[in-house]
């Protein structure tokens, strides 16, 4: 299997098509076979090669999906504090799109951690993928835990209500 990819632009080599490329025969193995064996294992290489490709396919349109049905859950989700809180009854799902494009007046994001013993709050970018936001998530400080004072203080939100009577921790990742 061939065709342009990066590692032909020269831009990288990992590329779906790169990888993939891994799997095309190469001289050494071809070396004193029958043009039948050679066939065959060229045959052999393409369908490792479709299935291969297969399972990203499966995978990407999972993500579609998940993607597509999220939008509602954030949509639907209850807003604090005047609208400037989003509070997602759980975590992972994809929102920053949504909450960018049709919340402008949400700053930070409520989840509970994937275990649910604490809530992350997250603050939102001003855009979608805009450039500072992405340069600063290469120069991330180490998550730490803080008190409800400090994440007014970080967010710029008056919290009228008390912290978690559950015993569960707020977390905020520090830039």
């Amino acid at each position: 299997m061939q065709c342009p990819d990066i590692v032909e632009t020269g831009q990288g080599i990992f590329g779906l098509s790169a990888l993939i490329a891994q799997l095309d025969t190469t001289w050494r193995d071809e070396q004193g076979l029958t043009a039948d064996a050679q066939a065959q294992l060229q045959n052999n290489r393409f369908r490792e090669a479709v299935a291969i490709t297969w399972k990203f396919l499966d995978r990407a349109i999972i993500k579609k999906i998940s993607q597509i049905r999220s939008l509602d859950i954030v949509r639907r989700a209850p807003r604090l504090l005047d609208g400037k809180v989003l509070h997602l009854q759980e975590g992972g799902m994809p929102r920053t799109p949504v909450v960018v494009e049709e919340m402008s007046e949400v700053l930070l994001v409520v989840y509970p951690d994937s275990d649910g013993e604490q809530y992350q709050v997250e603050t939102v970018p001003v855009e979608v993928f805009d450039q500072p936001l992405r340069q600063r998530l290469g120069q991330r400080q180490q998550r730490k835990a803080l008190k409800s004072d400090e994440i007014v203080a970080l967010a710029g939100v008056a919290v009228q209500a008390p912290a978690p009577s559950d015993g569960r921790s707020c977390r905020v990742d520090a830039w």
